[in-house]
């Protein structure tokens, strides 16, 4: 039997927050110098460094068409997948989204929050 929270209850979800990052995303097919998810990786490490989320580099999150991509999960949460992600922009979002990730109920984040 699993542990299940009672109806009305609020329920944060699991730790840690893991967020897998593509690593083999390429910005276009003919991409020569490091690819564009090898790129956000070292960007979303640098700014989740301060929280308690596990990041890790994944081979391939099957959204190929929207580099970079890159997904928020955790037990007992919901996940989010993005893509189209740029580097410079994204990793700062993806902080402060983990940071809602973490304090909503089941991780689910509000579509004005994301």
């Amino acid at each position: 039997m699993r542990d299940e929270p009672a109806a009305d209850a609020s329920f944060k979800p699991g730790t840690p927050v893991l967020v897998s990052v593509c690593v083999t995303c390429r910005a276009s097919p003919d991409e020569t110098d490091r690819r564009a998810g090898a790129r956000m990786y070292e960007a979303v490490r640098a700014a989740i460094a301060s929280t308690t989320a596990a990041v890790r580099p994944v081979q391939c999150l099957g959204v190929c068409k929207r580099p970079a991509t890159v997904a928020v999960s955790a037990p007992h949460g919901y996940t989010f997948v993005f893509g189209g992600l740029e580097p410079a922009t994204g990793a700062a979002a993806l902080a402060a989204f983990v940071h809602a990730y973490a304090a909503a109920d089941y991780g689910f984040v509000p579509w004005r929050e994301r």
